[in-house]
Parts: C-alpha cells; sequence; structure tokens
C-alpha cells in the first residue's frame, strides 16, 4: 500500500498566486487510506486533451466489458461506444477515487521513465491507448444497471419541486463530510449550451465570513465542497462548489449555478464505482432498492399523459384506471447514452404495461427500460406508444395524409428472447404498427408492410432481412436472415461475397440495378455507411485472410467491431 506524502503539508494548496489553507484536508499518512489527496490520487493528464476521437477499448478490455455485462446493457454500451468522442470526466473520476484504495497498479497501467507511485505519476503528458482504454472501461460503466438504478432511486428519492437540488447537495455535503472521496455529477443547461461533467468531491468545509474570491455569484456563501476537476490539472478556488447553508443554494463558478444546474448523481460506494470488474479488490455490489422501470423519451411538445395498460382475452389492450400516483416526470437524467432525451417517467413497484398519449402529433423517440428488456419505439409523426413487459411496442397515430417512419426495437436478457438473437429491430413506414415476441419469434402487425428492413443482432454477429407483404401481419421467419458480409448465405465468408459486392458496386456505378437483393445491399454494408461498395469488399478480403492465417479467429461483426 502506498504511503501519503502530502500528508505533512495540512491542505496547503497554491492558488494562483496565493496560499489558500483548508484546513479539513490534512490527512495523517496512516489514515490515508479511503481518503483523497491532490497530486496523489489526481491525474496529470487532463480530460480529452490527447484522446484518440472515439471511445478507445483494448480487444482484451472490451472482451472484459461485455462478459460482465447482460444484454441489455451492451445495447446501452453499444450506442455509447459508438459516439463520437466527447470526453472522459466520468471514467476519470472513478478511477481517481479508487486510486484512494489503493486498487489501480501503477506500474502495469504507467507509461513514466521512473517507476510509477500514485495516479499522478502513473501517466506522461498524454495519454496512451492502455491508460485510454483503462479510462473509457470506466466511463462505460455507467451504463451498468446497478449505477444507472442508484441515480435515479437518489433522483426519485429527493425529487420534490424546486427543492431537489438542494436535498442532492444535503447528500454530497453529508457523502464528504469525513473526507470520503465521492463523484459527483452535474446537468446544466445554460441557455447557451447544456453541460454534463462528473467531478471529485473530497471534503467539506465552512466559513462565516464566506469565500471571496471575486465572482460575485459567491455573495454569501458560507460553504464549499472541495473538488477536483478532471478538465484541469492544477488547483485553485473557482473549481470548488460554493454553497449557502440558509437555503442551500450553489454555485459552481466555472461552469453554472443551482438556478441552471442540477446535481445528478453523488456515488461514494467503492464496491459500485468498481462494479465493471476490470480492476479487483472490491465485492460485489447490492443495491437495496428494487429495480425500478424508467421510460425515457425525447421533448413532448403537447400535453401528455402515461396510463397503465391491461390485456383483454382477445389479446387487445385497454386503459387502466389504475392511479398513476406513483409516476414521477422529471428531466431525463437517466443518463441515456442517445442525446436528445429530455424527459423521464419513472415508474417504481411491479412491471406495468404502459401507454403513452400525446395531444398532438409530433416526433416521438422513447425507450423503456424493464429490469430484463429495453423497448425502443422511434416514429417520426404520431401520437401515442406503447410498451409491455411481455415483449410488446407499438406505435400509432401517424396523420391520415402520411406515413411515420419509424423503428420497433427489442432487446432482452438471457432466458427472455425467442430464438438465437436477443436484440431485433424492424423499421419501415406507416400509419400505425407493432412487433410482439411469441414463444418462438415475433409478430408484426401494420397497416402497411411495404420495404420493411429487419435487423438483428447477438454477442457474435449482426443479420438482416428486408420483405414486403400485401398482409396486416406477419410472422417473422428470422431464419432467412443472412449475416453481415454472407450474401451467398452459404455461411462462409470469403472472396465470393466479396465478388458479388464488386459486381453490385459496378452496377450501381454505371447507373443498373445492383443485381443482389435489397437483403443483400444491407448484408453487403460492412463499414455501415449506406453504401455497398470496394471498401466492404476489402474488409471481406483482409478477415478472409486473416483467419486463414490465424491471427484472428472470431465472427466478421467481432472484426468490424
Amino acid at each position: 500500500m502506498k504511503r501519503r506524502f502530502l500528508s505533512a503539508i495540512l491542505g496547503i494548496l497554491i492558488a494562483g498566486n496565493s496560499v489558500l489553507t483548508l484546513p479539513l484536508n490534512g490527512f495523517a499518512a496512516d489514515d490515508s487510506y479511503g481518503k483523497f489527496v491532490f497530486g496523489e490520487d489526481s491525474w496529470s493528464i487532463i480530460n480529452g486533451k490527447g484522446f484518440l476521437p472515439y471511445y478507445y477499448l483494448s480487444d482484451a478490455d472490451y472482451q472484459t466489458l461485455r462478459q460482465n455485462m447482460k444484454n441489455t446493457e451492451k445495447w446501452n454500451s453499444r450506442v455509447f461506444l459508438n459516439r463520437s468522442y466527447g470526453g472522459s470526466c466520468y471514467g476519470m473520476a472513478v478511477l481517481s477515487v479508487l486510486a484512494c484504495y489503493d486498487l489501480i497498479d501503477y506500474e502495469q497501467y504507467g507509461t513514466s521513465t521512473e517507476t510509477s507511485t500514485s495516479l499522478y505519476t502513473m501517466t506522461d503528458a498524454m495519454p496512451s491507448e492502455e491508460q485510454q482504454s483503462l479510462i473509457n472501461y470506466y466511463q462505460s460503466t455507467q451504463e451498468l444497471d446497478c449505477v444507472r438504478q442508484k441515480v435515479i432511486w437518489d433522483i426519485y428519492n429527493t425529487e420534490s419541486g424546486t427543492e431537489s437540488g438542494a436535498e442532492r447537495l444535503q447528500m454530497l455535503i453529508d457523502s464528504v463530510e469525513d473526507g470520503t472521496p465521492t463523484v459527483f455529477s452535474f446537468f446544466a443547461d445554460t441557455g447557451e449550451a447544456q453541460i454534463a461533467h462528473a467531478l471529485v468531491a473530497y471534503g467539506v468545509e465552512y466559513r462565516e465570513s464566506g469565500f471571496p474570491y471575486g465572482a460575485a455569484l459567491a455573495d454569501g456563501c458560507d460553504g464549499r465542497i472541495l473538488l477536483y476537476d478532471p478538465n484541469r490539472n492544477n488547483q485553485f478556488s473557482t473549481l470548488h462548489l460554493y454553497f449557502r447553508t440558509e437555503d442551500l443554494s450553489w454555485t459552481l463558478p466555472l461552469y453554472c449555478n443551482s438556478d441552471v444546474g442540477m446535481i445528478t448523481s453523488v456515488l461514494s460506494d467503492v464496491n459500485l464505482l468498481n462494479c465493471g470488474g476490470l480492476l479487483g479488490g472490491t465485492e460485489a455490489y447490492e443495491s437495496e432498492n428494487p429495480f425500478m422501470d424508467v421510460w425515457a423519451t425525447n421533448t413532448l411538445e403537447s400535453p401528455h399523459t402515461v396510463q397503465q395498460i391491461e390485456w383483454q382475452t382477445d389479446g387487445t389492450w385497454n386503459r387502466s384506471t389504475a392511479s398513476m400516483d406513483y409516476c414521477k416526470e422529471t428531466i431525463g437524467y437517466y443518463w441515456e447514452p442517445s442525446p436528445d432525451v429530455t424527459t423521464d417517467f419513472l415508474l417504481p413497484g411491479e412491471e406495468h404495461g404502459y401507454v403513452l398519449n400525446m395531444e398532438n402529433n409530433q416526433e416521438l423517440n422513447t425507450s423503456m427500460y424493464y429490469e430484463n428488456s429495453i423497448q425502443h419505439i422511434y416514429a417520426s409523426n404520431a401520437n401515442q406508444t406503447v410498451s409491455d413487459p411481455s415483449g410488446y411496442v407499438e406505435f400509432s397515430g401517424a396523420d391520415s395524409e402520411e406515413n411515420s417512419d419509424y423503428e420497433l426495437e427489442l432487446v432482452f436478457n438471457e432466458g427472455y428472447y425467442s430464438g438465437d438473437w436477443y436484440d431485433i429491430l424492424v423499421s419501415g413506414s406507416a400509419h400505425g404498427a407493432s412487433l410482439q415476441k411469441t414463444d418462438e419469434s415475433y409478430l408484426l402487425e401494420s397497416d402497411q408492410l411495404d420495404n420493411v428492413k429487419v435487423t438483428v443482432r447477438n454477442d457474435r454477429d449482426i443479420a438482416y432481412l428486408a420483405f414486403s407483404s400485401e398482409e396486416e401481419s406477419v410472422l417473422l421467419n428470422l431464419s432467412e436472415c443472412l449475416t453481415l458480409g454472407d450474401l451467398d448465405g452459404n455461411q462462409v465468408i470469403n472472396a465470393s461475397d466479396a465478388a458479388l459486392i464488386l459486381s453490385a458496386a459496378a452496377n450501381m456505378g454505371s447507373g443498373k440495378e445492383s443485381g443482389i437483393t435489397v437483403t443483400q445491399e444491407y448484408t453487403a454494408d460492412l463499414n455501415f455507411d449506406g453504401e455497398c461498395n470496394a471498401k466492404d469488399a476489402a474488409l471481406i478480403l483482409q478477415y478472409s485472410a486473416e483467419r486463414g492465417t490465424g491471427i484472428f479467429s472470431g465472427t466478421l461483426t467481432e472484426f468490424i467491431e
């Protein structure tokens, strides 16, 4: 266990050209375990600087992450990791706390020429790919149910109108009163920008005369929470959170204040923060709360209602008259991988089916999070969506003059899906459509089944099916799906598939039909750029060559991802 060399300084930090004394931050060397020391448990690198333009994970770390996730968590992480890089503040903050508990092997991850003895000395000026993978691994753990549920239960239990921010600030104060390092996150909409950020809180102190530092926002503040910001590798007074004990209003001078900002998470349990399974040394995290269902939506532009549904013996559903007093509608804080989510309906208690009804038509983008399924509905023009834990999704209400483009997706954990695929996505255009899980497959019903695309996924493969039907009800035959890259359907991906792609690309380049089916065209788009061309054929040839020489042994989907 490493020793704390800064304990004798008794918390003296340099703030610009002045010296700022922090009396609550002096820790003796034998009392340093589980306490934060700036310059040891902070990073010398800065969040995002020198990072790759995507969320890089090494193959080994990616496989470990997936092995420790349920299918629904994999869906969340895949959406998150496929976004352009937007920072890793949460991962850096979590690892900073784990460093306080001596859970990081500094020599294993270090790149410094000298022996690494702390998180601060583990890195050079820029992070190595191994360090980026470690950081992004823990950045991804915010998509785990245990973390998401802890956040949402804290919001549910403290959401009481305008006092919600004050209540969670009190949670943060209580958490760090004894010096316990805590990952603290906030969200702010300043009118000019939306900010979501994670920092490390590690102490609190009070001063009757306040904390003057030249910022008017801090007038009257008599308390402050000491913070480490992954966006900085230095310390100065405006980096801390200042508050008034009288009403618990607060300000983060560099970012926002309580008028436009909201504290979204207060996470101090080291077992929870280390729940991803990459670093050892902690126990399995156990929540005191049952799973809370959450229905996340984009902005709802007209009056709306959420009601339970009841299934009838004829297979239809009706709205229930059950009270919805337990439902809380909040700003979208469920750490959505999709950035356009702005509203969450929090639904504790037993699992139920629900209908969301809008007064006016609009674009709807909703995701229902049940304990063992995620049900995603997108409709470009609708006024109603339905989700049920049995595996049923529906949209309806498109304007009579035009169809609605739609996506209906069901994602199930092990033991809850039909067939070989745990993720099924159906897209098309219609006035209304529903997708329902059956014992053997999935039933698609719609007033129009022209140009329907089906995408299915498991841990190893992605496959596609395209069809049109004059019927209004079709039991999907997923055995007809073609796996990514397997255009001829012989379950071997090689040069013959590449030849089909090149032939189709040549035909389309000369203004002709592709010469392959629509399903094959989807299957041929290996790099997911919406085109079928020589780049896709080259990926097949590269994959086939590496398989042949034993360099790679997985599927084409794994090779590409």
